[in-house]
């Protein structure tokens, strides 16, 4: 490797854990362009689906909307994507790569690398290393272009790699995948709190518009509500227009009146986010309305109809487009904070839909806008309902605030796992193994375990049981037990819960491999294979004597045996060496 590619490493990692390597990603790796689209020079061939950059994500793939384009034959093979192929991104998105793992073959075309690692790397490893350059912004140095950037061949070859031994580039990939499993569960908890809270936001207006929110008020202040229309207001002071009709050619972006338009408008206040303008001369031509501080700015077009803010006012003057309704409170008996938070109200929303016109784009009129009913409380009741959501929207924004932090905290933590894992930090290294004593005893136990656990199992089950519904549950039985019992519960009972949780075991790599190779070589499992290899595993003519423990072990698990999904126990299932077990028990005598 050149001393350019080693120290730029150097520099991305700081010093390599002892016994790990640096090659280059075309050392290590055969890596090769798709085929080039051209539509009016190949019209003959096998017409196939292909991969394009859009259909690559980071760690998967979206196949919904895969194009076709003709091979010739010689292409076929030369342009296939087989299982375990590592699918990298040449340009948008630079190294933004996945594994394929689906069994069919796919095509793949020239925006994407296809990389089949050698002896020495993982496709795992790799992809590890792929996300690590790209999270830290290091696969910038190695890709060209200033507006879309690629990641040529030429430079992708020079890509240096970090090598730990095998060993523990699995046992690094099978931790930081258990990580990252549990970073996803709590990422989909945290998706669902905006919705909560908005949730919560609209429930808190809907009770205030019933008159719910303050009931015990009322009681001991003896106050009764009216109804008015929006309208009527104007008839006690209120000041209530539509936006001006400003065209583009009336814009000046030198101009000294803004523009305030929808995208200002938001339902939780004004957004502040429009900079279009027009001079002062162009405002009176056009008579436009000056907007003053505290009116309210009404959305008569979606998204969503009828939301409403109040303007706080600009160092500049400020008129706004036709399609929002300005809504000037004045002497009418209302306050504007109150009628804003009626009118962002589920129910005054429901009205305005009721309303509206227009199929794409629902709009309301002004006119019918101002025949929206609505409750009226006493003055005081308004002050004390407009109080009262305050304080509760002062806490709900105060958990966004902390929904936000969370999010940025996991990301810092997602970034700061990978570095560790891409630095050796993640896992003890080979360089400095346990004692022998401690690795030969995990590992005996986990094997002594599963010699009586499988067969236990399928005499349990009573049928025969696919390798990989087999291969679940013993990952399912492997997990931590803090990952472990929340998947029991939700598949089996109390009762298996309990059992569970006073029955950790530990597993260590290549125990499963070892255990089915006895228990097929002993007759104690038996194999039905077919012409795709594998079909079922079933209880032998020899199965070793189990323990009351065990057989309770197996009788809890046989339940859910087809039940356990992969999403559970996805790192601990990879560790168990899937295709190396099949192809294990399809050879052995």
């Amino acid at each position: 490797m050149s001393g350019q590619s080693s120290s730029h490493f150097q520099s991305a990692s700081e010093a390599l854990p002892p016994g790990w390597s640096v090659r280059t990603a075309g050392e290590v790796a055969e890596i090769k362009l798709g085929k080039m689209l051209d539509r009016a020079k190949h019209t003959s061939g096998k017409s196939l689906p292909y991969l394009r950059n859009i259909n690559v994500r980071w760690g998967n793939f979206k196949t919904d909307d895969l194009l076709e384009m003709f091979f010739d034959a010689d292409e076929i093979e030369r342009y296939s994507i087989l299982p375990g192929d590592l699918v990298v991104c040449e340009g948008g998105e630079p190294g933004r790569a996945a594994i394929w793992r689906e069994k069919r073959p796919a095509m793949f075309q020239k925006a994407l690398h296809r990389v089949r690692p050698g002896p020495s790397v993982t496709a795992e490893w790799f992809l590890i290393c792929l996300r690590f350059y790209g999270t830290s912004g290091k696969i910038n140095d190695f890709v060209s272009g200033s507006t879309i950037k690629h990641l040529t061949r030429d430079a992708f070859t020079r890509l240096p790699i970090a090598i730990p031994p095998l060993p523990e580039q699995r046992r690094i990939v099978a931790r930081l995948e258990a990580l990252e499993e549990r970073s996803r569960r709590a990422r989909d908890k945290l998706a669902e709190v905006p919705a909560q809270l908005a949730q919560a936001r609209q429930s808190l207006l809907a009770a205030a518009f019933r008159g719910d929110l303050t009931a015990d008020w009322r009681k001991s202040n003896a106050a009764t509500w009216d109804r008015i229309a929006l309208g009527d207001l104007t008839q006690r002071g209120a000041f209530c227009s539509d936006g001006d009709w400003v065209e583009s050619v009336d814009q000046d972006p030198q101009g000294s009146v803004r523009l305030i338009q929808l995208a200002d408008i938001g339902e939780e206040g004004f957004r502040d986010k429009s900079s279009r303008f027009l001079t002062e001369e162009k405002a009176v031509e056009l008579r436009c309305t000056k907007l003053e501080a505290g009116d309210l700015l009404i959305a008569r077009m979606a998204e969503p109809l009828g939301r409403t803010c109040i303007f706080p006012g600009t160092e500049q003057s400020c008129v706004t487009v036709v399609d929002v309704c300005i809504f000037r409170v004045g002497p009418s008996g209302v306050i504007n904070v109150w009628l804003a938070h009626i009118l962002n109200a589920p129910q005054a929303r429901e009205a305005m839909l009721a309303h509206a016109s227009g199929t794409t784009r629902g709009r309301i009129s002004r006119s019918k806008l101002l025949s929206i009913e609505l409750p009226l409380p006493p003055l005081p009741e308004q002050h004390e309902i407009v109080r009262r959501l305050n304080a509760a929207f002062a806490k709900l924004d105060a958990a966004a605030r902390a929904h936000a932090a969370a999010v940025a905290a996991l990301d810092r933590l997602d970034q700061s796992i990978l570095a560790r894992a891409f630095s050796g930090g993640l896992v003890a290294q080979d360089a400095a193994p346990e004692p022998a004593t401690a690795t030969v005893s995990a590992s005996v136990q986990a094997q002594t375990y599963l010699l009586r656990f499988i067969p236990a199992l399928l005499r349990e089950a009573g049928h025969p049981v696919s390798l990989d519904d087999l291969n679940r549950v013993v990952a399912l039985r492997f997990l931590p037990t803090s990952e472990l019992l929340p998947v029991i519960e939700q598949l089996g009972d109390t009762t298996a819960r309990a059992h569970f949780a006073a029955s950790p075991i530990a597993y260590e790599d290549g125990a499963f491999l070892a255990a089915m190779r006895l228990l097929h070589r002993t007759e104690a499992i038996a194999v039905a294979t077919g012409r795709r290899g594998i079909q079922s595993l079933s209880l032998g003519t020899k199965p070793p004597p189990s323990t009351p423990a065990i057989d309770a072990d197996a009788r809890h698990l046989a339940l859910i045996l087809g039940r356990v999904p992969t999403e559970s126990v996805r790192a601990t299932f990879r560790r168990l060496q899937n295709v190396e077990v099949a192809e294990e028990l399809l050879t052995t005598p």
